[in-house]
């Protein structure tokens, strides 16, 4: 068997499947395809055998193509067996169940849980995105988020936001995401006012002018 035919052999759904398996023997080998054990599905799979090499073909691979395919090779009562290990992935469905957990000053905590169909694919991580009310535009918050929570920062007080969140495997990102059905109002707060304490500017003076305050604020002259 080839080295590069030893490890799992990945394709994408919609990909052709084209491999050659070379041996040697004299006579002619007799060689046997199986999967699970069974005749594999010839109107699906074609199988070309030459004195020296099979070649196994898929125009279209389907997830149901995905296994282990085992290859016989028979000479005058003599064989030699290899396991060819198939998987065939698509993009993955949408995360589930995402909720806007809490609210807090310019912040908020998402949870979620992954996607019922992983596309045949291990789930890499997450792409978070908000939306104000104001744009209606999406713009990513969050990128390779690898666990199923996370805290969005530095929103604007006054916007109301929407989140959304896909999932993504080694084909890409899910075609949906999940939607939070509730909103995020960040609104003021007593403690958003700058507190000022011994504020005093003396003309011709240079220096700075210390000014404590909560959170993060803008100050005009």
């Amino acid at each position: 068997m080839p080295r590069h035919l030893r490890e799992t052999y990945v394709r994408h759904v919609g990909d052709a499947v084209n491999m050659m398996i070379p041996f040697q023997g004299k006579p002619q080998p007799e060689v046997i395809w199986t999967k699970g054990g069974q005749p594999l599905d010839t109107s699906r799979i074609t199988i070309r055998n030459t004195q020296k090499d099979t070649i196994f073909y898929i125009r279209e691979a389907q997830r149901g193509d995905s296994g282990k395919y085992e290859l016989t090779v028979r000479i005058n009562g003599a064989e030699d067996k290899a396991i060819l290990d198939i998987r065939v992935i698509e993009l993955p469905g949408p995360p589930q169940n995402l909720k806007l957990v809490d609210v807090w000053g310019f912040n908020v905590a998402l949870e979620w849980t992954p996607p019922t169909d992983n596309g045949n694919s291990e789930i890499k991580g997450y792409v978070v995105q908000k939306s104000d009310k104001k744009s209606g535009k999406w713009f990513t918050a969050l990128e390779r988020c690898t666990r199923t929570s996370c805290t969005i920062s530095d929103l604007i007080i006054g916007n109301t936001y929407s989140f959304r969140v896909f999932a993504e495997n080694a084909c890409g990102l899910s075609e949906k995401a999940a939607i939070t059905t509730a909103v995020a109002d960040i609104k003021k707060t007593s403690r958003d006012k700058a507190l000022f304490k011994g504020l005093e500017v003396v003309v011709g003076k240079k220096g700075p002018v210390p000014v404590w305050g909560w959170w993060g604020f803008l100050v005009l002259w």
